[in-house]
């Protein structure tokens, strides 16, 4: 469904002037991708040791506050992908949207937005590619719309999960712990000799089981309100999904829509807000989910569900 998604043209999204423009940005971000990942690096310049605080520093000066690095997971891969076996490690992060842009969401306004988030992302990943290749290492770095050939290797979500940066939520999505779920996610493949982060729970795909918001306003009535209590008692986090068919065939008909992005209770005008609920689910989650007696738990989860 990613794949599909991503090589659609959806109604309303190659219209006006400006989305024509993110468009053909887009083409040449592609283009410039190709050829940096068909070159060679140049000879190392960064001790290893230092090379993921130089990466920190680097994507802060280009506005990216939030990245994780992690490995690539074999069936969240796409079947035909032939990434090398030597770039071993996947950076990953993520590119807020902006709250004012996607009020009237699914709309034109709503669809330029997205676009500009995509040729964002898609900048930053360019720019990493250069950059960790101008100091020695190989990389193949992954549009968030596909190569040139609107090719795609990973799908992103899983991994920015793995890399720490958030969680799977209802929509099927990816939830970020800083911006929550509107966001778009770049990734670099490389053999930077970096360490793995780890998963980080804090409750969030758990909360997804009992809020069930964004359902509820889904235009093409796609995602799931079903319950999985069970999957939660066992311990195991809830693996979401939706009906892809219904979604793809409103998302091509209404601007990209991207309703369930908005609606979510973690989208917020203001970082500010975002944080403070979702400290208030981790509080939730360990006191009455993780921590919590089995009869306890069990108790204060039916108030809640």
């Amino acid at each position: 469904m990613q794949l599909r998604l991503a090589v659609i043209v959806p109604k309303g999204t190659d219209d006006t002037l400006e989305q024509k423009r993110f468009r053909k940005l887009i083409v040449k971000q592609k283009e410039r991708l190709e050829e940096i990942n068909n070159r060679e690096p140049k000879e190392m310049s960064h001790n290893p040791f230092d090379m993921r605080n130089a990466i920190r520093d680097f994507l802060e000066q280009n506005g990216i506050r939030r990245f994780g690095v992690t490995r690539h997971i074999p069936d969240k891969m796409y079947r035909n992908s032939h990434l090398p076996t030597n770039l071993d490690r996947l950076i990953v992060f993520v590119v807020p949207m902006k709250y004012e842009e996607m009020v009237d969401v699914p709309s034109q306004r709503s669809a330029t937005e997205i676009l500009r988030a995509y040729w964002q992302t898609g900048e930053i990943v360019v720019k990493l590619s250069e950059f960790l290749m101008e100091n020695g290492y190989r990389v193949q770095g992954h549009h968030p719309l596909g190569d040139i050939n609107d090719y795609h290797h990973i799908l992103f979500p899983p991994h920015a999960v793995a890399a720490g940066l958030g969680e799977k939520g209802r929509t099927g999505l990816f939830i970020d712990h800083h911006y929550g779920p509107m966001v778009r996610i770049g990734a670099v493949s490389t053999d930077a000799p970096l360490e793995y982060d780890e998963e980080v729970d804090k409750g969030i795909n758990a909360f997804c089981h009992r809020c069930r918001y964004c359902a509820k306003f889904c235009p093409p009535k796609a995602i799931s309100n079903v319950k999985f209590t069970q999957i939660l008692e066992e311990g195991n986090r809830i693996d979401f999904k939706i009906n892809g068919e219904r979604c793809i065939k409103y998302f091509e008909k209404h601007f990209a829509c991207g309703k369930c992005l908005f609606k979510c209770v973690l989208t917020q005008p203001n970082v500010e807000e975002v944080q403070k609920r979702i400290r208030r689910i981790e509080t939730w989650y360990d006191r009455w989910v993780k921590n919590g007696p089995p009869e306890e738990w069990k108790e204060a989860f039916a108030q809640v569900s």
